[in-house]
């Protein structure tokens, strides 16, 4: 599983790809810590939209809560709270 550090590393280095200037300039570092913070932000959305489709499935093909937190390393409550959004 992908860390909040390395994730915000990743981005770092990807802001500096999308906004190659001046590195004390305000509004640049005010740009950058946006893109560092929606990038976070859209990687944890996409990784709670995954896991709840993997839960999805595996309740329709009759698996139980049990076997889904032993095959995702999801906790017991996240995965009845993944099961119970539609």
């Amino acid at each position: 599983m992908v860390g909040i550090q390395e994730l915000r590393e990743k981005a770092i280095e990807h802001s500096r790809i999308k906004y190659p200037s001046d590195l004390d300039s305000h509004m640049l570092r005010v740009k950058r810590e946006g893109y560092i913070e929606g990038y976070i932000e859209g990687y944890l959305e996409g990784r709670e939209e995954v896991n709840k489709e993997i839960v999805q499935y595996a309740l329709s093909n009759n698996k139980s809560i049990e076997d889904i937190v032993a095959f995702t390393g999801l906790s017991y409550e996240e995965v009845e709270r993944l099961s119970k959004i539609s």
